[in-house]
C-alpha cells in the first residue's frame, strides 16, 4: 500500500502535526511500504526531517490521483473536509487525526484521537462506519523513542539534571521566569531551542548567563529525555513522547489546546501541570522542582507514565491503515489444501496447542465441517493483487461470544499483516447477536500476543490448556472507541 499524508508545518501551525505523522511514516517504511507527503506550508526543518526519511514531497494537487492500495492520511487543524469527502467519493480511504474534535472536521473511515476524553460522541458528524481509535494507546510516538524505551520504569536516586524544553513558540519571557524560578537549582539544565522560536538570541543569552547547556534544531529529544532526571516541558506533544520514556516533568500550558490533556496528565500522576504560561510564575517553578527533587515522587510519576504510553502506539495505527486495503473474502473449498500447507508449517505447529503436524485426510475432513456449520466464520484475507495472506475463522462460544484463530502465510510473516488481518476480518463480520470476540494463545507465542494487542484486543486472564500455559485475550465487536 501506499500512505498519503497531507499536513502542514511552521511557525504559524506549529511541528507537532509534522511530527506524528513522521512517526507513523516512519511505522509503514519499515513495513516495507510507500509514503508520499503533500504539504502547501512546510518549514525547512520539516522538509528536511521528511526527505531524510526518503518521503517524497509533493505539494497538494488540485486533482488527486490515487492508486486503488492509497490510504489518505489527513493531520491539520486548519485542513477542511473538501479533500477528504473528494477522496471518499472515489472510493479512497481516508484516515484523519485529532484531538478532542479540536478540528471540527470527522469525514473519515477512520479517526485518531490520543486525546484521553475523546470517544465515538467527540466527532459526531462522522459517518456511521468511521473507526474510532481514541486514547493514549493510540499516541504515535516515534522510533528515536521506541528505540530507547526502557524495559521497566527509569529510578534516579538525584535530581542531579533536567531538561527544558518550551516549545518551538515559547516567548523568550517564558524562558526567563523558568530560568528566574530555577535560579537556586544546583544541577545541570539542558535547554532546548527550536528551529521556530523567536528570539532565539535573547534566550540563548538566558542560558548562557545560567550556564545551561543549549540545543538548537535536534531531530528529537530521545536521547536528553533518557540523560536526565525530570523535565519541564510545554503541555503539546512532547509529553506523550516523556511518559513513553517514564519522564517525571513539569508542564506549562502554551497553546489552548493543550489543557485539556496536561489536566488528564497532571490527574494520572505522571507529572505536575502548573498552568497557562501567562500565568506560571518563577514561585511557581521553584515550587515544582522542589517536588520532583522527593525521590518517591519521581519514582510514582515515572511509573504512571511509563505504564500509560507504551509505545506501540504506531503499530496500532500501522495495523489499522493496512487493514483498510486488505480484501477479505469467505473460505471456499478450493482453499483447503493452501489452509493446511500453512497450519503444517514448522513455526505454526510450535506456536500451536498440539505440536504434531496433521495429517491431510484429517484437515480435509475438519475444513469441510467448517464450512457446512453456519456457526462458523471462515474468512481468507488477502493483498490487492498479490493473493491470500491469512486464514481467519472463527467458532461460536455462545451467543454473544465468538472465538478466533488466525494462521498466517510462513511468506507474510514479519510485516504486520496478522494484526492488520485480525482487524479487516473483524470489520467483515456480519453484525448479529455476537457482541464479542475472544483468543485463546500460548502463553510463550509472543508474535501471536503482540498481533492481538495490536488488534485492539485486551488481556483477559492466564489460563492452562492441556498442561500448557495460555493467555485469554478479548475484544468487543465494533472495534476500539
Amino acid at each position: 500500500m501506499r500512505l498519503v499524508i497531507r499536513a502542514d508545518g511552521s511557525p504559524r501551525i506549529g511541528s507537532g502535526h509534522v511530527m506524528r505523522c513522521l512517526a507513523i511514516a516512519s511505522r509503514m517504511l519499515e513495513l516495507g511500504h510507500g509514503v508520499t507527503w503533500w504539504s502547501d506550508e512546510l518549514d525547512d526543518a520539516s522538509k528536511s526531517r521528511v526527505a531524510g526519511m526518503g518521503i517524497e514531497l509533493e505539494p497538494v494537487p488540485e486533482t488527486p490521483a490515487y492508486r486503488s492500495d492509497d490510504v489518505l492520511l489527513i493531520d491539520g487543524y486548519h485542513l477542511g473536509d473538501e479533500l477528504a469527502d473528494m477522496t471518499r467519493r472515489r472510493g479512497t480511504k481516508v484516515v484523519r487525526i485529532d484531538d478532542n474534535g479540536h478540528s471540527g472536521h470527522a469525514h473519515a473511515d477512520v479517526i485518531i484521537d490520543p486525546s484521553p476524553v475523546s470517544d465515538r460522541s467527540t466527532y459526531p458528524e462522522a459517518p456511521a462506519t468511521a473507526r474510532f481509535l481514541c486514547g493514549p494507546r493510540y499516541v504515535p510516538i516515534g522510533a528515536a523513542y521506541r528505540a530507547v524505551r526502557p524495559p521497566e520504569p527509569p529510578r534516579h536516586a538525584e535530581l542531579a539534571s533536567l531538561l527544558v524544553s518550551l516549545g518551538g513558540n515559547a516567548p523568550g519571557e517564558l524562558v526567563a521566569s523558568v530560568a528566574s524560578g530555577l535560579a537556586d537549582y544546583s544541577g545541570v539544565v539542558h535547554l532546548v531551542i527550536g528551529g521556530q522560536q523567536e528570539g532565539t538570541d535573547d534566550i540563548g543569552s538566558v542560558a548562557a548567563t545560567q550556564g545551561w547547556h543549549t540545543h538548537r534544531n535536534l531531530e528529537h529529544l530521545a536521547d536528553l529525555m533518557t540523560s536526565v532526571d525530570a523535565a519541564v516541558l510545554a503541555g503539546g506533544t512532547t509529553n506523550w513522547e516523556a511518559c513513553c520514556l517514564g519522564l517525571p516533568r513539569l508542564m506549562v500550558q502554551t497553546a489552548d489546546n493543550q489543557a485539556e490533556v496536561a489536566r488528564f496528565l497532571d490527574d494520572a500522576g505522571t507529572g505536575v501541570f502548573l498552568g497557562p504560561m501567562e500565568h506560571v510564575t518563577p514561585e511557581d517553578i521553584r515550587r515544582g522542582v522542589e517536588r520532583l527533587a522527593d525521590a518517591t515522587t519521581r519514582r510514582r510519576m515515572a511509573e504512571a507514565a511509563w505504564a500509560l504510553v507504551d509505545g506501540d502506539g504506531v503499530a496500532r495505527i500501522g495495523a489499522h491503515l493496512m487493514s483498510l486495503v486488505l480484501e477479505v473474502r469467505a473460505a471456499r473449498a478450493d482453499d483447503t489444501r493452501t489452509i493446511w500447507e500453512w497450519a503444517n508449517d514448522s513455526r505454526t505447529r510450535l506456536a500451536s496447542f498440539t505440536s504434531d503436524p496433521i495429517p491431510w485426510s484429517d484437515h480435509e475432513r475438519w475444513f469441510a465441517a467448517k464450512l457446512d456449520d453456519p456457526s462458523v466464520v471462515m474468512h481468507v484475507v488477502g493483498e490487492p493483487g498479490s493473493g491470500p495472506v491469512a486464514f481467519v475463522w472463527y467458532g461460536r462460544e455462545d451467543h454473544a461470544k465468538l472465538v478466533v484463530s488466525i494462521n498466517t502465510a510462513p511468506e507474510a510473516r514479519g510485516r504486520g499483516l496478522g494484526a492488520a488481518a485480525l482487524i479487516a476480518s473483524a470489520e467483515a463480520l456480519p453484525r448479529g447477536e455476537a457482541v464479542e470476540v475472544e483468543a485463546l494463545i500460548r502463553s510463550d507465542n509472543r508474535a501471536s500476543r503482540k498481533a492481538f494487542e495490536r488488534a485492539d484486543f485486551s488481556f483477559s486472564e492466564r489460563v492452562v490448556v492441556d498442561g500448557i500455559e495460555a493467555v485469554r485475550y478479548h475484544k468487543p465487536l465494533g472495534g476500539p472507541d
